[in-house]
């Protein structure tokens, strides 16, 4: 299992960057995506920032911010943060306190939910 989605960018072929390069979980990014990646990690965003990453987030998930006034799509992209995890790695479990809004631009993910027995209450 690869806990390792930290930015170490490592060239390979073609204009791909690996996290973890030598984990057989490596993630593999693509030029847009690890620019993506890059732009979302700091805190301190101008103009110029936040236009780079609506424009790649609209190539990426076209769909994901249709509809939404351009002051929505501003603060969205002034904020959000782009994380990559590796197969297998859990992102939160039943029952955590909520911290974040998650959008899957590629990949897929696995939700298992535990039943709870119904509670009876006595009168």
């Amino acid at each position: 299992m690869n806990n390792n989605i930290g930015s170490k960018n490592s060239r390979r072929n073609g204009g791909d960057h690996s996290l973890a390069p030598n984990d057989s979980n490596a993630i593999i990014l693509d030029d847009e995506t690890q620019r993506l990646v890059n732009a979302t990690s700091s805190s301190n965003r101008n103009h110029e920032v936040i236009e780079e990453i609506l424009e790649l987030v609209e190539k990426k998930a076209p769909k994901l911010l249709d509809g939404l006034a351009t002051d929505n799509k501003i603060h969205i992209a002034r904020f959000c943060q782009v994380k990559l995890y590796a197969n297998d790695n859990l992102v939160f479990h039943q029952g955590d306190e909520p911290d974040a809004y998650y959008t899957v631009i590629r990949g897929a993910v696995s939700i298992y939910a535990r039943h709870s027995s119904p509670t009876s209450s006595k009168a």
